[in-house]
């Protein structure tokens, strides 16, 4: 083995290590859509790939594994509608234990389009969704349905432990001031987000209670019902340091039995 090969040799096995402890992230991402309003449009303008989906189309094995995040909204400003069994249990298998999940708990697609401190939290939280791979955004339907229980009718998604009452006007005390916890007030997620801001746009919400496993980065009121809500995945299991250096000190021995050859 040359130089140059021993060279070529070092790098592999330095690229392989490294794609064993990091994960690689884009700005940019291809976003499937459930639901049909100004969100997908703005997104694409920020670069994102989006394709608007159907419940059969979500209802078929492995047809998110394409994407990098799924959100789940609604049909212009109606209240929306669930997934059927099928769709959900695909959406939840895909997103998993290792996805990020953002809620916006509200009608925040609505100021798609005229407020631009909602754009921008719908912006970040895509970003933050992305990160992970495989995440999740909902809003309004989307934020109740991603709980372990609502009262919508909605087939949960169990992606967040919680409970979730009727969708409605000021329920949840949505139509109040945005007010960022101690969590949010530094999160990239509520950045663009002035603390006690009332979006003219968003009056309706549902009531949240025995959330689980989450960080509230703002509610609706100053310390009142969590209206932005995350879950942080939790990455894959990847090997060991053990195994990982192991790999590095194989590559190192055929390199030391290389200089021995030559």
């Amino acid at each position: 083995m040359n130089c140059i090969s021993v060279l070529k040799f070092r790098i592999s096995i330095a690229a392989v290590a490294a794609g064993l402890t990091f994960a690689s992230s884009a700005s940019a991402g291809s976003i499937a859509i459930f639901g049909d309003n100004g969100i997908d449009n703005y997104l694409a303008t920020l670069g994102h790939s989006v394709t608007l989906v159907s419940d059969s189309q979500l209802a078929t094995s492995g047809f998110l594994s394409s994407f990098d995040a799924f959100f789940m909204t609604r049909a212009g400003s109606s209240f929306g509608t669930g997934l059927s069994l099928a769709a959900s249990a695909n959406v939840s298998s895909f997103v998993g234990s290792s996805g990020n999940v953002v809620l916006l708990n509200g009608d925040f697609a609505d100021g798609v389009g005229s407020d631009a401190s909602i754009q921008a939290l719908i912006a970040n939280s895509v970003t933050y969704a992305l990160a992970s791979g495989r995440g999740f955004i909902g809003e309004f339907n989307g934020s109740v349905a991603a709980l372990t229980s609502n009262s919508n009718g909605f087939n949960p998604l169990g992606l967040i432990s919680g409970s979730a009452g009727s969708l409605g006007s000021g329920a949840g005390g949505s139509g109040l001031g945005l007010y960022k916890t101690a969590a949010g007030t530094s999160h990239s997620i509520t950045s663009g987000l002035a603390n006690g801001y009332n979006p003219p746009s968003v009056e309706f919400g549902a009531s949240m209670s025995g959330l689980s496993g989450v960080s509230v980065l703002a509610t609706f009121g100053e310390g009142g019902n969590a209206a932005v809500i995350i879950r942080e995945g939790q990455p894959a299991a990847v090997p060991e340091g053990g195994s990982v250096l192991a790999l590095v000190g194989l590559g190192f021995g055929l390199m030391a039995l290389a200089r021995r050859r030559r």
